[in-house]
């Protein structure tokens, strides 16, 4: 049933990772290694930041920081590291054979442009979540937060669910393949309900 199939997608997403670690690695090995040098970075510089034990009542208790000029360099390189990784797993996955010899770390111009549609879907999934989140917040004030909890479990699987049907764009980028958001919602329209069965064991 669609459940199972729900199940068994999700399995074989995460065993597509780990089932080949090597090379898994081989292929994101250049943004592992830019998230590694930006966390180190981030532990030298601040390392009650790094821990979470670090607090900032005002902009000077952040200025008092040693270093803190390299805070924001830091996490800027954790962040172009983490896409730069996401993006070269997805041409790992997607590249045909006949193109692999491009290699798998992404151009600067690739990682630009999926940190930029990522922003733009982001930005789009909050939009449209303010309407839904009201109810939430109705059902918390009159029935209390563990009841608000399980009101938000639809919710966050239904925008789980757009959030899916549209992100095809992200990885077509990878592979130079430019898609629309009713490019990806057409593509994803056969696999519509299995898409929201995964959500739902997700959420």
């Amino acid at each position: 049933d669609v459940m199972s199939y729900a199940l068994r997608i999700v399995t074989h997403a995460v065993a597509m990772v780990f089932r080949d670690l090597s090379a898994t690695l081989r292929a994101t090995w250049v943004g592992v290694l830019l998230i590694a040098i930006g966390a180190a970075l981030l532990v030298a510089v601040a390392p009650g930041l790094a821990s979470g034990v670090m607090t900032f009542t005002s902009p000077e208790d952040f200025v008092a920081v040693p270093n803190a000029g390299l805070i924001f360099p830091a996490f800027l390189l954790m962040l172009f590291g983490y896409v730069t990784m996401i993006a070269a797993w997805h041409r790992y996955v997607l590249l045909p054979p006949e193109r692999r010899q491009e290699g798998f770390t992404p151009s600067s111009g690739i990682i630009l442009g999926y940190f930029g549609r990522s922003l733009l879907l982001g930005l789009l999934i909050g939009v449209l979540a303010i309407p839904l989140f009201i109810p939430i917040g109705l059902v918390a004030a009159g029935l209390g937060e563990t009841a608000a909890e399980f009101a938000f479990i639809p919710v966050i699987a239904l925008l789980g669910w757009v959030l899916l049907r549209w992100s095809l764009i992200l990885p077509a980028c990878t592979i130079d393949r430019k898609l629309s958001f009713s490019d990806s919602w057409r593509a994803s329209k056969p696999l519509s309900t299995t898409i929201l069965a995964i959500e739902v064991v997700i959420a």
